[in-house]
């Protein structure tokens, strides 16, 4: 990180500072701007996720988006639940592995946890993609009981809500839905809603 990034962290950590004691003051508008910042700083983080003179740049970057989240943003608690839902795949894979243990299962079972809370408040301030991510979990079982007809229709409302039907094998592709069974399947829960 060079000396211009080092002042523009400096800087920017100083205003969600400031706005943090406003907003603990009791200033909502402070909110509106910390959330701002605080995304700014996840993006500023994520650019740095490979630059060693930042270390842990990743994990910074998930903690602005989950203050951002916390604060009722929904592309934040999207991009922290997306983030949370790949660690909770990790360590689930990994506590299946012949390194695997108990403590492997708890580390899954606290990020699915998490991942689908900030989901679902997504989803409750409708954004589209945290719904079509939260049927995916559906249909393959992350965190929550499988239910491939329930995470179907899921996927399918976020494709009818955003107006994508043009670009629904893409997205299917995208998702790892497109095996002739599962694509069936959708389109079998897409017939039966019509």
């Amino acid at each position: 990180m060079n000396t211009f990034q080092k002042m523009k962290l400096a800087a920017l950590t100083k205003k969600i500072e400031k706005l943090i004691r406003q907003r603990e003051a009791g200033d909502n508008k402070a909110a509106t701007k910390e959330i701002n910042l605080q995304l700014e700083l996840g993006k500023f983080y994520d650019q740095r996720s490979y630059d060693k003179t930042v270390p842990y740049a990743n994990l910074l970057a998930l903690e602005a988006y989950r203050a951002a989240g916390m604060l009722g943003d929904p592309n934040a608690q999207f991009i922290f639940a997306d983030r949370m839902l790949q660690q909770a795949n990790f360590w689930q894979n990994y506590a299946n592995s012949i390194h695997g243990s108990n403590i492997h299962h708890k580390y899954a079972d606290r990020a699915y946890n998490e991942a689908h809370a900030h989901l679902d408040q997504a989803i409750m301030h409708g954004h589209i993609l945290a719904k079509r991510i939260k049927g995916l979990c559906f249909i393959r079982g992350w965190g929550i009981e499988m239910n491939t007809e329930k995470g179907a229709n899921m996927v399918i409302e976020s494709i009818k809500e955003e107006g994508t039907w043009d670009k629904a094998n893409k997205i299917f592709e995208e998702l790892g839905l497109h095996s002739p069974e599962i694509f069936a399947s959708l389109m079998h829960q897409v017939a039966k809603k019509e």
